[in-house]
């Protein structure tokens, strides 16, 4: 317990006194990373004594805490093994072991707040975000246990940091820095080298954009007509090719209606079989899990149900805000629209990417407890949604009653 102690002490150092000394890091953010660490270590302590087990996780924490070596996993977990194991040689204690997602919770505050920071948010919208990140249910329960999703938030933050780093402006550094977290964050779980790879693509992308945006608002109706023709060709290319033949096989619809994460005879299931006869209706299933990803909910019996849906309804709500000011609303510099944008592309290719693979809410509060950091991120745009919203009904009023007293 006591080497325990001395790294938090040390991480804290390494992290926070020069960020505090910038004034990027303040005395209510520490506050609340604490508070998040600290129910974090609770809930170690409490199932250390046997006092609490975590219905979610426990399947992980007895299969990967095991001194020998593991036979039979899941694909996409080698990397987490590997990880323990390298941590083991180092101090093979159940309890250091444990502590790791403490540990790397360091790593996760100390980007997201480089990361609001790059946003130039107000001191107390920065707060807030903070809040919502660091001590929502979903967050506290999958990221305090030795589980993948600890591993893939504290590599996820600092690249999309270092995304947002690109977008400003484009350099070697920052493209190195990039790729080296993308590469890590590839390896946490099955699929996620597409991410890395569209991560990387469209950071460049962006920053390409926002640097001759004055020639893409000139030209932008053709800008996108050329973009509409490449993405049909790339359809049309997709569906002849070896790739499309085989999304439409036999055997890919087995693999893949074989392959979700869950337990089938679970209450929280909901059982979606992909048709993919055709492109339609492969698109039209793909579609239809991604839809149940955010929705479905058996009931409202248990708290869990509950906070469920308030998740889904504030997602919902965020997506809205964020379509609205990106589109309909010029009330953001163009610098973080093109942020917001690559921002929201992530978040819904990484939805989309664990929709496919879910059928469980349990399992899907889980993913999405690596993901919703980045919808809170839109935080400031809900608030300008909600004060147009609100300020609207009054100002047609306003105009319907200097008409009628003309």
């Amino acid at each position: 317990m006591a080497i325990n102690l001395l790294i938090l002490i040390t991480l804290s150092f390494i992290f926070f006194y020069n960020n505090f000394k910038k004034n990027i890091i303040t005395t209510e953010m520490i506050l609340i990373f604490i508070i998040s660490i600290s129910i974090k270590m609770m809930f170690i302590s409490f199932e250390s004594a046997g006092m609490f087990i975590n219905q979610f996780t426990i399947n992980d924490e007895v299969t990967f805490l095991r001194h020998e070596k593991v036979a039979n996993f899941a694909p996409g977990d080698n990397f987490l093994i590997s990880f323990l194991y390298f941590f083991r040689n180092i101090n093979n204690s159940d309890i250091f072991i444990k502590y790791l997602p403490v540990f790397f919770s360091f790593i996760y505050f100390y980007f997201l707040v480089k990361i609001l920071d790059n946003l130039n948010y107000q001191k107390i919208i920065k707060t807030f975000i903070l809040i919502f990140s660091l001590l929502s249910p979903a967050y506290l329960m999958f990221n305090y246990s030795i589980t993948k999703e600890f591993l893939q938030g504290a590599f996820l933050m600092p690249a999309i940091y270092y995304s947002l780093r690109i977008i400003d402006q484009i350099t070697i550094i920052k493209l190195c820095k990039l790729i080296f977290f993308l590469i890590i964050f590839a390896y946490t779980h099955r699929g996620f080298e597409v991410i890395s790879f569209l991560i990387l693509l469209n950071s460049v992308f962006f920053s390409l954009l926002y640097s001759f945006d004055k020639i893409f608002k000139k030209y932008w109706i053709i800008f996108s007509l050329i973009f509409l023709i490449i993405i049909l060709l790339v359809l049309i290319l997709l569906t002849n090719s070896p790739i499309g033949q085989t999304l439409l096989s036999e055997e890919f619809k087995i693999y893949l209606n074989n392959i979700r994460e869950s337990n089938h005879g679970a209450g929280n299931t909901y059982k979606i079989s992909i048709d993919n006869s055709n492109f339609y209706k492969l698109t039209q299933s793909f579609l239809l899990t991604f839809y149940y990803y955010f929705f479905y909910i058996k009931g409202l019996a248990s708290i869990k149900h509950i906070y469920f849906l308030l998740d889904s309804l504030l997602c919902t709500i965020i997506l809205i805000s964020v379509f609205y000011n990106i589109l309909l609303n010029n009330y953001f510099e163009i610098k973080n629209k093109y942020k917001f944008i690559f921002i929201i592309f992530v978040f819904l290719a990484m939805s989309f990417g664990f929709a496919i693979f879910t059928y469980n809410t349990g399992n899907a509060m889980r993913h999405k407890s690596v993901t919703n950091f980045m919808l809170y991120l839109f935080l400031p745009l809900l608030l300008n949604f909600i004060s147009i919203t609100i300020k609207r009904p009054n100002y047609i009023f306003n105009q319907n009653n200097n008409k009628s007293t003309q």
